[in-house]
């Protein structure tokens, strides 16, 4: 009983104390209290950031492991199976046009002369790999993804939202000429379509979003340039670092193949 009196006088004296403050006095312990709980907040976020930033390490690390000690892809993150042999897939850093498409054609979209080849050559093709610092070429390893066993394109790292990560690049022909077998066809402008079943870059192992993801995180716009490109640009949100691109195929793709 004691005690809890002795606590009340206690309560009752910084009360009494705190009243005896002028208005002046008041004003200045509230900003000061103010302060200090910005200080708070702010060390809070430090906090959170770094924590965040820890994260994105861990997981920007565990891509480079995977592509660095996986035994199916070279040294430079191209898959071994694709390199040699009948399946080889030439790897190039811009797509190669037709040359048995019009020559009116390939001057109205500016192709010059060294950027048109014919399919018999795409095998001869070859190419210093060009690595791209934003993504990793990895096997998709989960059973319950729908490519399981195949390729996919996973973030190296975080990518910001509307940035322009790398062109999808191929065979350029028009729909008269196209592979009836081949599932990395994308339309490129008017009657042209882009083809990376013998010839393309990494953006050829971008899966179809559908049975992975609820939504999309990359889109293809097509480049104002000339010849024109076909570009692989994050979408409204940012992809994370060790998260796989995802694109939507269509459903004109999927009705296709039914």
């Amino acid at each position: 009983m004691a005690k809890r009196k002795g606590a009340e006088a206690n309560s009752q004296e910084e009360g009494d104390n705190t009243a005896t403050l002028s208005p002046a006095e008041r004003a200045a312990a509230a900003r000061a209290q103010i302060r200090e709980q910005k200080r708070a907040l702010k060390r809070l976020r430090l906090d959170e950031k770094k924590a965040a930033k820890a994260k994105q390490r861990e997981a920007t690390e565990a891509v480079r492991k995977d592509k660095s000690d996986g035994v199916d892809v070279t040294d430079q993150g191209w898959p071994l199976e694709l390199s040699t042999g009948a399946s080889r897939v030439a790897f190039v850093t811009s797509s190669v046009w037709d040359a048995r498409l019009d020559a009116a054609t390939l001057d109205s979209y500016g192709v010059p002369e060294v950027a048109r080849g014919l399919p018999k050559d795409l095998k001869q093709m070859v190419a210093p790999y060009a690595a791209i610092e934003a993504v990793a070429v990895r096997r998709v390893t989960s059973k319950e993804h729908p490519a399981c066993g195949q390729h996919g394109l996973f973030a190296a790292r975080y990518i910001p939202p509307r940035t322009h990560v790398l062109d999808y690049v191929g065979f350029i022909t028009d729909e008269t000429r196209c592979s009836t077998t081949s599932d990395f066809i994308m339309r490129l402008d008017g009657p042209l379509s882009v083809d990376a079943e013998r010839c393309g870059n990494q953006a050829r192992f971008i899966n179809d979003f559908r049975g992975v993801a609820a939504k999309p995180n990359v889109e293809l716009v097509l480049g104002s340039e000339r010849p024109p490109t076909m570009q692989v640009w994050t979408a409204a949100e940012g992809v994370a670092a060790g998260t796989e691109l995802l694109l939507s195929y269509g459903k004109g793709f999927w009705e296709a193949r039914r």
